[in-house]
């Protein structure tokens, strides 16, 4: 079994714990502009979707209301049918950030300006297909990166007297092509600070959404009231040359998803299973791999008032990992990690709107891995560490948004920590508490 510096471990394991926490894909104009329908039409409080926001996603973002360039199929030459309109759409986020107690060498409070600058080419490119593809702007390194990217092709097909609707979706990161705001991808906290600490450990298919370095290929389809998608991902990396095998995916990684849903003009309900296996290469030098399986269930319920005015949401998942190490060096040969998240949210009007959330991280206590150490005796990195060798993380959210436009959001976010890396005191060996952790965060979004 190879063995991880400790700096390449730690590493590895921020970027797990930091993925939970990633901003989701954001709602887009160029969508509102083919179809010439507001945002509202889509979203209740973005980019948590509407039942027709999710039809519109599932028939492949190519439902239009804009003039089409047209030709029609003969002989001599294939049909055109083209939005006039370029597909084109920006959104900017500024950020700042608060912690209780600032982090050695870092600023506090924080300023993010940018925290982030994407560009996005989303909209209808034929009658049956449609593409979502973000080019961002990396705060870290100071250059434009590939954000995510969802390209598909749908269709329709009456199969026992059901109007059903399939499709093909090419996409870089686990659960983007989902169609409820419970999965990682799409996600609570919707926005979310880039520089505040966070746990150690993470659900290692968040990691891959984070890192958007894979390709993903799948099918899925939605008959009455069953959804089902069925796709495989490999590694893409983004910045190292092709066939590289730094930080990487063996093979293929199959994701399966399966979901009830019913919607009504009131209620809008869904309950649903998704699953992930891969062998990752943390380092590609070495032949040996840990193998992550992810199992989770997740489930969400709207409630749309007969005035209009008023919105309830609440979504909940709930993932179970296995991992067998294979490549890193840790003190337990596998380990199981359980990872928990609920929020409800109530929006007046679309414009208000305020959001409790809870999450919960419990998972057996591995020295090596999150201490650093073996029998968690030694020296533990500051912040980051964790004292006892445990990943046991829980607390609280609330958040304030108010929308003065339908592409203008503000947003205030009040993250409280009970236990952080496996303790509510002394967490990392150095004297600081899960409760020096808490964050305020306060985000500007603007799209246009």
């Amino acid at each position: 079994m190879r063995t991880l510096n400790r700096s390449v471990l730690m590493l590895i394991l921020a970027t797990l714990g930091m993925a939970a926490f990633v901003p989701a894909a954001r709602a887009v104009p160029s969508y509102t502009r083919q179809t010439g329908l507001t945002c509202a039409a889509c979203h209740t409080l973005y980019p948590a979707l509407t039942p027709f926001g999710r039809q519109f996603k599932l028939n492949g973002y190519t439902m239009t209301g804009l003039t089409q360039v047209m030709a029609k199929e003969t002989r001599q030459a294939p049909g055109l049918s083209l939005n006039r309109e370029m597909p084109i759409s920006a959104i900017v986020q500024v950020g700042l950030t608060s912690l209780d107690r600032a982090v050695p060498g870092q600023q506090n409070p924080s300023s993010a300006f940018p925290q982030s600058l994407s560009l996005y080419l989303a909209g209808a490119a034929t009658p049956h297909v449609g593409t979502f593809i973000e080019l961002g702007y990396d705060q870290d390194s100071g250059k434009m990166v590939v954000g995510m990217v969802d390209v598909r092709y749908a269709n329709h097909v009456n199969w026992g007297g059901t109007e059903s609707v399939y499709g093909v979706t090419f996409n870089n990161a686990p659960t983007l092509e989902d169609v409820w705001n419970s999965t990682p991808a799409y996600g609570y906290p919707f926005v979310a600070s880039a520089s505040a600490p966070t746990p150690a450990a993470g659900p290692f298919i968040s990691s891959m959404n984070a890192a958007s370095n894979v390709l993903g290929v799948g099918g899925y389809s939605k008959r009455g009231d069953w959804y089902g998608d069925v796709s495989f991902y490999r590694s893409a990396p983004q910045g190292q040359p092709v066939g590289t095998l730094d930080m990487s995916i063996s093979g293929t990684a199959p994701y399966l998803r399966l979901a009830w849903s019913r919607d009504t003009a009131a209620h809008s309900v869904e309950f649903g299973v998704f699953g992930l296996r891969a062998d990752y290469r943390p380092m590609g030098t070495s032949p040996m791999m840990d193998r992550y399986t992810d199992l989770g269930v997740d489930g969400q319920y709207q409630y749309f008032a007969p005035d209009g005015l008023n919105i309830l949401e609440l979504h909940g998942s709930y993932i179970h990992e296995k991992t067998v190490w294979g490549a890193t060096t840790t003190s337990n040969p596998s380990d199981v990690t359980h990872f928990l998240s609920a929020n409800g949210s109530w929006i007046y009007a679309r414009r208000y709107g305020v959001t409790l959330g809870y999450f919960q991280t419990v998972g057996a206590t591995d020295c090596l891995l999150y201490n650093g150490n073996t029998d968690c005796v030694g020296t533990v990195a500051a912040v980051s560490g964790s004292r006892t060798g445990s990943p046991n993380s829980r607390g609280y959210t609330i958040e304030f948004d108010y929308l003065p436009w339908q592409n203008l959001k503000l947003a205030t976010q009040y993250t409280l920590y009970r236990k952080f890396n496996g303790a509510a005191g002394n967490y990392d060996g150095n004297g600081r508490n899960a409760a020096d952790n808490n964050t305020f965060y306060v985000n500007v979004m603007l799209s246009f």
